[in-house]
């Protein structure tokens, strides 16, 4: 091995083992940032894996493109190209962003209510295909950023035994949990596994995200 892989994945293991820690903690959770470590460690060990064979690679944090890059000397792992698309790190120290959720809703109170509630952000990843759900849970985690609430959306014809890992995570992150019939866009047929748990985002993600949001739709 060589010694400049050897540095990335001497970077790499570090933000596993935070993460893996951090999942842990019970009386204080940091999911969100237990996501961003668990990112980190990918894109290092992808590095990695492009140092060793001698294949540069640009200043990115970009999951989907470092593994494009490492399918030209792995192509049988071409199934993590789907784990990983549409993913966008969040990085604390450049700038760049999340990629949007699938759905993103902001609750309001009406006019008309007496009591007027506080404002609250819903955001949902949708899997249409049943490949990649650990990856697209950790997906909604990483909303939570900026969210008040995160669903997960996943075909109910998903491996039996990938839908109760699923709804167990769901009900230990706080995570909404949506089956739906992806073979019926008329009748969708969705039913709340585990309905979400309210957590209080980052303001500063949060308004950041929403000028995203409305940039792009508006």
């Amino acid at each position: 091995m060589k010694a400049s892989t050897r540095e990335w994945i001497k970077k790499a293991e570090p933000d596993w083992l935070v993460g893996v820690s951090l999942t842990r903690r019970r009386k204080i959770p940091v999911h969100d940032h237990a996501c961003f470590h668990f990112q980190q460690s990918a894109e290092k060990y992808l590095k990695a894996r492009l140092e060793e064979a001698n294949l540069h690679f640009p200043k990115t944090h970009d999951l989907d493109e470092l593994v494009r890059l490492c399918l030209r000397i792995e192509p049988l792992r071409s199934a993590l190209s789907a784990a990983v698309s549409g993913i966008k790190c969040l990085s604390l120290y450049t700038g760049t962003k999340w990629g949007t959720p699938d759905v993103i809703g902001v609750r309001v109170a009406s006019r008309d209510d007496l009591i007027k509630f506080q404002e609250e952000v819903t955001s949902a990843e949708i899997k249409i295909d049943t490949q990649g759900l650990i990856t697209a849970f950790g997906q909604a985690c990483a909303y939570k950023l900026f969210s008040h609430r995160s669903y997960i959306v996943v075909p109910k014809a998903s491996p039996q035994e990938d839908r109760d890992r699923l709804t167990a995570l769901a009900q230990i992150f706080g995570i909404g949990l949506v089956f739906f019939n992806a073979n019926s866009l008329d009748q969708p047929d969705f039913d709340i596994q585990v309905r979400a748990t309210r957590n209080e985002p980052d303001y500063f993600y949060l308004n950041q995200n929403l000028r995203i949001v409305k940039d792009e739709l508006f």
